[in-house]
């Protein structure tokens, strides 16, 4: 929990409410404050956006092994009085550390090549589980402002930021949004099919993220993704297509990033 609120909140937006935006949890009339106070404060929206994010990965940890069976072992002692009371609390320290760890694995978050739990990949597809089912909010400037969403994306992440047309194959630019990488700024820019399926593609020039040139696969319970790095930045495309639909369409990007 934060324990410092953002800069320059207004008395009429407390930091709680920021909270229960993030966890959808504001009546529509708050949420509508929230919400105008966001578009103008980028610094606000991108800790709200990472709040959001880490609901999406503590939800996507628990929900493949709430209905495993509980441990016998746990079954067999749990009608025991505790013999020596400082170890039986150790004991379940470590339970939950490895309970975490199995978590993540039964979320699928390790299933790829060259990913791993908490990495760049992750963050790519926590970023469309987000944002993609959004239909009032799915960006925080539309496409309609392009230049401006691109002048500001560029100087907040310190790198030039284009927008790549997907058109030929079948998805128009919706728009984007300020992101929260794992030290500084990142990018995320959303493209919608005409029969509404969504790509977004997360953006970071953060250093050492993993990634190389050549392009990497990995996918968990919510997306796929298709990785890569180009000229000091990373690159991921997430979306629920195929392997080769997402390659197809990254190679696409990449080339037009280069170009």
């Amino acid at each position: 929990m934060m324990t410092n609120p953002p800069e320059n909140v207004p008395t009429d937006v407390t930091v709680d409410e920021l909270h229960a935006y993030a966890d959808d949890q504001l009546p529509p009339e708050r949420a509508a404050a929230v919400e105008a106070y966001l578009r103008d404060n980028p610094a606000a929206a991108a800790r709200v956006a990472d709040y959001q994010l880490i609901n999406a990965a503590l939800l996507s940890r628990s929900e493949d092994i709430d209905d495993e069976p509980i441990p016998q072992a746990l079954l067999d002692t749990a009608g025991r009085p505790p013999r020596y009371p400082l170890m039986r609390i150790a004991a379940a320290v470590v339970w939950l550390a490895v309970g975490g760890a199995l978590g993540w694995q039964a979320a699928g978050f390790a299933a790829g090549p060259g990913a791993a739990p908490g990495g760049f990949a992750e963050r790519a597809a926590l970023a469309y589980a987000v944002y993609a089912p959004e239909t009032l909010h799915p960006v925080e400037v539309g496409a309609e402002e392009s230049e401006h969403l691109t002048n500001w994306l560029s100087n907040r992440l310190r790198m030039s930021v284009s927008v790549p047309s997907l058109a030929e194959q079948g998805f128009r630019f919706l728009g984007g949004r300020l992101m929260m990488g794992e030290t500084a700024p990142a990018a995320l820019l959303m493209y919608e099919s005409d029969s509404g399926r969504r790509l977004t593609l997360y953006i970071s020039n953060e250093p050492s993220q993993g990634s190389g040139e050549a392009m990497d696969f990995w996918q968990d319970n919510r997306a796929g993704v298709v990785t890569w790095a180009s000229s000091g930045a990373e690159f991921g495309l997430a979306g629920g297509f195929s392997q080769r639909e997402l390659a197809s369409f990254a190679n696409v990007i990449r080339d037009r990033f280069d170009a």
